[in-house]
Parts: structure tokens; C-alpha cells; sequence
């Protein structure tokens, strides 16, 4: 029998500049020491500023779906932030 394995997700992205999203890579390094099994992080289609999108299942998006930041929003690129991550962790 296998033993369950805890994932997390990270949030790599922000509406607003923070400056440094160094807190992503702080929050990966507390899970590995806490024994997390397993980080994820997600990537955004880019719709541009047709924000709509997003819920509308005929454009590609979900039903309902809504963008978390606009536009402008700043996301990390998600296999460079694992990349990183990987070189900082042991697990």
C-alpha cells in the first residue's frame, strides 16, 4: 500500500508589483522542510485585454471563468519558478 502524499499550490501571481516575488521561493523552502511532497504552480492563456474570454467556453475558457488579475496582472513563468524552486529544495 502507498502512503498519501500532500501537494500545494503557490501563488505566482499578483495584481500589484511586489517588488520580488522572493515569498514564492521562501513559501517553497517552508514546505520542503515542513515535508510537502509535491509543489505546483499554474500558467495563464494570454486573452489580452479581452478579459471575457475567460468565461466563455466557445473562446476557450470556462464557463463562468474569470481572469484573477488584469491585464496587466504580474505572473511568473511557471517552469522557470519550478526551475528555481527545484534548485532550492531537497525533496
Amino acid at each position: 500500500m502507498t502512503s498519501p502524499q500532500v501537494s500545494i499550490q503557490l501563488r505566482t501571481f499578483r495584481q500589484d508589483d511586489p517588488g520580488s516575488f522572493q515569498y514564492v521561493l521562501d513559501q517553497a523552502r517552508a514546505a520542503d522542510l515542513a515535508g510537502i511532497d509535491r509543489i505546483a504552480v499554474s500558467d495563464h492563456v494570454a486573452y489580452g485585454e479581452n478579459l471575457e474570454a475567460y468565461g466563455d467556453p466557445k473562446k476557450g475558457g470556462s464557463a463562468g471563468g474569470k481572469q484573477p488579475t488584469d491585464s496587466d496582472g504580474n505572473w511568473l513563468e511557471p517552469l522557470t519558478v519550478l526551475t528555481a524552486i527545484g534548485a532550492l529544495t531537497e525533496r
